[in-house]
């Protein structure tokens, strides 16, 4: 938590929000196409596959359920550090040099 203060202070996070709002601002005219059924562009699409992975119509719908699991255990695994983080007031990687992997209560 202290972290974040010092990211704000720093400037890095200001930059972090420069860039999130840039890469909205540059797919915003794809989503207003999508949303009044303009293209055919669905959600999470940015047409890009340069290994061809995704030819296949039953191997993408695999690519695709496995890319949902991947986002939804990113989650859970970042949402548990910041609350390790919260408890020890230690970074994950103060935590795993010190040895204080379980906190101490």
């Amino acid at each position: 938590i202290n972290r974040h203060d010092w990211g704000v202070e720093n400037g890095s996070m200001k930059q972090i929000l420069l860039w999130c709002s840039f890469f909205e601002i540059m797919t915003m005219p794809a989503l207003v196409q999508m949303l009044n059924g303009q293209g055919d562009r669905v959600p999470g699409d940015f047409c890009f596959d340069p290994l061809g992975l995704g030819k296949d119509p039953a191997k993408l719908a695999v690519f695709k359920v496995n890319e949902v699991k991947n986002g939804r255990l990113a989650m859970c695994a970042v949402s548990g550090a910041i609350h390790h983080a919260a408890i020890t007031n230690q970074n994950l990687v103060e935590q795993l040099t010190s040895g204080n992997v379980i906190p101490k209560f």
